[in-house]
């Protein structure tokens, strides 16, 4: 797994917001086709995985000069 994000709030019943939606634009559907990268969604966040044997920041160095992008 290369990223966990989880969004909590003590508002919420048990912390957990159930209305949360995780939209990808453009540039984030583009980058995770094109580098295979899969993402497992739950209620309240999303876990990111990259499929490599390089370490993970060199795997994110070469995306993201081989894209410009620096982000997801």
């Amino acid at each position: 797994m290369a990223l966990s994000l989880t969004v909590s709030h003590t508002y919420f019943e048990q912390d957990i917001c159930t209305c949360l939606q995780f939209n990808h634009g453009p540039v984030t559907r583009a980058l995770l086709k094109r580098f295979e990268l899969k993402q497992n969604t739950s209620v309240n966040g999303f876990d990111l995985y990259i499929n490599t044997n390089t370490p993970i920041p060199a795997f994110l160095t070469y995306v993201a000069g081989a894209t410009g992008y620096t982000f997801f």
